[in-house]
């Protein structure tokens, strides 16, 4: 879900109290902009909006009410965005659905950095922050980055417009889904405050209008003249609009009957004790604020913005696209995912059927860890599915195609592992009914391998868990029938096994493992079974340059001291930023806690609220360091929460009415736009599959299978 904003003020009150602000003195429109420079400053911003030149787009991540009516645990990315030239001539009227095109600076992996967190609507009233977010704001018809320090943002979703369901694109919808069309910051209580520093508006370079023409800032008391930058940066011989606001600047055919556009103001919002004063010097009357400065200038804005459609991303390099996409012609095409949730990643009538695939044999000829399936290069989500009577079997779903699946000659009693290796091959274990062997199949360039054990002695009493995430390694840990772990890697062939403990201790325990891998290093995650004051402490062992380290009992992990205590294996996932690995585990109350591990030093647990489960959880890394979780709750229906800059949003229901599920799910990451993917196994015994975007999922697809023990998926890049 996406709006832009189709209005944008500078406030001449202080901010509401009610937004929270600090402090609600709004500086620049009470104290530093004058009623004369007020109207400037609005005018332009309006102008440059009307104009199209200025893009400010909202776009609502994890969004689970699109109505707009009721929902917590969602963040507002910030994106700056150019009118789409596929949709047309702009008509400069903030139509709604209009299609845009996203600023690859200020996105990572396709997704936001400018975020909003904490967000929330009751009863249609939004809030959102405080947050620090970096926003293009044209202040003065100057195109300004800014960085606002504890903005804070609210506004009303406005029925009506009643939600409808948007214009194209998206071209495909799930039934009976409508979107709020309008939001409002503009009434009593609404806006957007934040403190902006001096440090960005030491970046801005001096707008136009207040070096030439009728409004060019005189020399005179409280003012000064100010030095163009041209079309460059700010730099030595040019000046900042922090020197205007610094040192003032009065308009007008000579001082006598000049008027005060900006009164020279000092930054009122110290960021540590006191406000650093700020001078201007030199005979281009500079302000040089010190190092990391971060004093700021309290500002309220009011706002209102439209429904919109992200319909693509812009581009120099392939490198500034999301994972799955491609740079083509200034534009990041592939796959069946707008940016905000759509079907169509490449809007523009000369790509719009165009999947920026190309060619292939193999997958060791895809860039950007795409995969070669069907003589193209693409992204792919797999799915592994079990069953004790009948075969296994394997699907691939081509993002704008739908499951193909392949039946596999073995069975198995337990739920299989699966993961993708960055050489584009999926590799997925199980424990074969035939003697209840450790067995593997390979998923590469489209085919499904035969499965075969890989290793006759590796012997297993449950489910193996298998992790490459994205290294050239795949990581296999099991637990043999005297509860002793074992470790087993895979890089286009099998190594030997390998006992995970220390020389004469091998570690055991009274559950399966799992292991999350760390290129050709992995942590393992076990409950230590040994004897001792930590016995069934939640544990981990890393594999360190083909040496398994001594194990890490993680403090205050208990769950228990006796087999009542622990049922449900605990689950490890490699974060791709902030903390290197985060655990879950089910505790002796059933309910799901974690903990995240830190340059080798394990957080205190926390509990995930209204997170309960009688069964194993579903854990996979995000893009940005994220993770998604997903599990049965006690009531046999599907839950999920994503974590986020160190906090899990609200537990939500897959749907509703929600689905019923049979066992435990599995989840991975998303492609093609995509957030997430799931899979699980309904009552009917046959695997279903939805995808995550724009805050909802997708309704379930049927892939197959009967009588299923279990599935797992993965995805690739």
């Amino acid at each position: 879900m996406v709006v832009r904003l189709t209005s944008l003020a500078v406030s001449g009150a202080p901010a509401p109290a009610s937004l929270g602000c600090g402090p609600n003195t709004n500086a620049l429109g009470t104290q530093v902009v004058t009623s004369v420079g007020l109207s400037q400053l609005n005018a332009a911003l309006q102008s440059a909006i009307d104009a199209g030149t200025s893009n400010t787009l909202l776009q609502a991540r994890n969004l689970t009410d699109l109505t707009g009516s009721s929902a917590t645990g969602f963040d507002l990315g910030v994106v700056n965005g150019y009118l789409d030239p596929a949709r047309g001539t702009y008509p400069g009227n903030a139509p709604i659905d209009w299609w845009f095109l996203a600023d690859p600076s200020g996105l990572s992996s396709g997704l936001p950095t400018s975020l909003f967190t904490g967000a929330a609507l009751a009863n249609h009233s939004l809030a959102a922050g405080p947050s620090n977010v970096p926003i293009d704001i044209p202040l003065w018809g100057s195109s300004s980055s800014v960085q606002l320090l504890a903005a804070h943002l609210r506004g009303t979703v406005t029925v009506p417009p009643v939600p409808d369901i948007p214009a194209p694109p998206p071209a495909q919808l799930a039934t009976g889904l409508t979107v709020f069309q309008q939001l409002a910051g503009n009434g009593a209580g609404q806006g957007l405050c934040a403190n902006i520093t001096v440090q960005s508006l030491a970046q801005v370079p001096v707008p136009p209008t207040f070096v030439q023409g009728a409004t060019a800032c005189e020399a005179c008391v409280g003012s000064n003249q100010y030095t163009s930058c041209g079309s460059g940066p700010v730099g030595p011989n040019c000046n900042s609009l922090l020197d205007v606001l610094v040192g003032g600047c009065r308009v007008g055919s000579g001082c006598l009957v000049a008027v005060a556009a900006i009164n020279p103001t000092q930054p009122d919002v110290p960021y540590s004790a006191s406000v650093t004063p700020l001078v201007s010097s030199g005979s281009l009357n500079k302000v040089t604020p010190p190092a990391n400065d971060l004093d700021a200038y309290s500002a309220y804005f009011t706002f209102a913005a439209n429904r919109a459609h992200l319909t693509g991303q812009t581009c120099t390099s392939s490198t500034q696209c999301q994972t799955g996409m491609a740079c083509i012609a200034d534009r990041c095409v592939l796959g069946h995912g707008g940016l905000d949730g759509g079907s169509d990643a490449s809007a523009g009538p000369d790509a719009s059927n165009d999947t920026g695939a190309h060619g292939c044999t193999a997958s060791s000829q895809c860039a950007g860890g795409l995969v070669c399936v069907s003589g193209q290069c693409t992204s792919v989500v797999l799915l592994l599915a079990t069953s004790p009577t009948s075969n296994m079997f394997g699907g691939a779903l081509v993002p704008g195609s739908s499951w193909v699946s392949a039946s596999l000659a073995d069975s198995s009693s337990f739920a299989p592992s699966l993961t993708m290796d960055s050489a584009g091959r999926g590799v997925g274990a199980y424990v074969s009914t035939t003697g209840a062997v450790v067995s593997s199949t390979v998923w590469s360039n489209g085919t499904w391998g035969a499965p075969a054990a890989i290793n006759a002695v590796a012997i297993a009493r449950g489910q193996p868990s298998i992790d490459a995430t994205g290294g050239t390694t795949s990581h296999l840990v099991y637990q043999d029938a005297t509860y002793k772990y074992w470790h087993l890697a895979f890089t286009g062939t099998w190594s030997s096994q390998q006992a995970i403990g220390v020389a004469g201790n091998q570690y055991y325990g009274p559950l399966t493992a799992t292991v999350a891998a760390l290129g050709p290093n992995a942590t393992a995650a076990f409950f230590d079974g040994q004897a001792g004051a930590d016995v069934n402490y939640a544990a981990t062992s890393d594999l360190v340059g083909g040496s398994w380290q001594a194990k890490v009992d993680v403090a205050g992990n208990t769950i228990g001291g006796n087999s009542s205590g622990y049922v449900i294996p605990p689950a490890v996932i490699a974060l791709s930023a902030g903390p290197e690995l985060l655990m879950a585990y089910v505790d002796a109350s059933n309910g799901i806690e974690f903990v995240t591990r830190t340059s080798g030093v394990w957080s205190s647990p926390q509990a995930i609220s209204n997170a309960l489960t009688n069964d194993p959880i579903a854990l996979a890394p995000l893009p940005g360091g994220g993770a998604i979780l997903a599990f049965r709750g006690q009531d046999s229906n599907l839950y999920w929460s994503e974590y986020r800059s160190s906090a899990w949003s609200a537990v939500t229901a897959l749907s509703s009415p929600n689905v019923a599920i049979a066992m435990a799910p599995a989840v991975t990451h998303g492609v093609a736009g995509d957030v997430a993917e799931i899979a699980f196994v309904e009552g009917d015994g046959r695997a279903y599959a939805a995808r995550l975007s724009g805050g909802m999922w997708s309704a379930p697809t049927l892939v197959g299978g009967a009588s299923l023990a279990g599935v797992s998926i993965a995805a690739a890049p």
